[in-house]
């Protein structure tokens, strides 16, 4: 008997609806382990959705605040009028800077608070404070 055969016996004897234990396996198991945990995850994604969409807001105001509220006619222009002009480089410095601080934010936010959340009983507001406190 070749090694094919022994592996395939081995994968026909085993009981793929028991564990280790005896008790039966089921793929709900994990989800229902985690569903406690699944709106304050939500809400948490929510807030970093809602950062996402201020950077958004802040990167559009650095561009008006920079180039004014005219429309670049293509990529190529845009890209030569940030490279060449004070107001490119304005625009490359603030948007470079707050930009980091948004990513600062987040991560600050969520880096800690996300396996908070799933792994203990905490809310929103503690496991986002506990994970600003870490990285601080």
């Amino acid at each position: 008997m070749n090694d094919q055969h022994v592996i395939a016996e081995i994968i026909r004897s085993v009981h793929f609806t028991e564990g280790v234990t005896g008790v039966e396996n089921q793929w709900l198991g994990c989800i229902e382990a985690q569903l406690p945990s699944a709106a304050p995850i939500l809400a948490l994604g929510v807030v970093l959705l809602v950062i996402f969409g201020a950077r958004i807001a802040a990167a559009h105001a650095i561009y008006v605040a920079s180039f004014g509220d005219q429309l670049l006619t293509s990529p190529l222009s845009f890209a030569h009028r940030v490279r060449t002009t004070p107001e490119g480089m304005k625009l490359i410095i603030l948007g470079n800077g707050i930009g980091f601080l948004f990513a600062l934010l987040a991560a600050s936010i969520s880096v800690v608070s996300f396996p908070l959340l799933l792994d203990r009983d905490v809310g929103i507001g503690m496991a986002m404070v506990t994970s600003i406190r870490v990285v601080i």
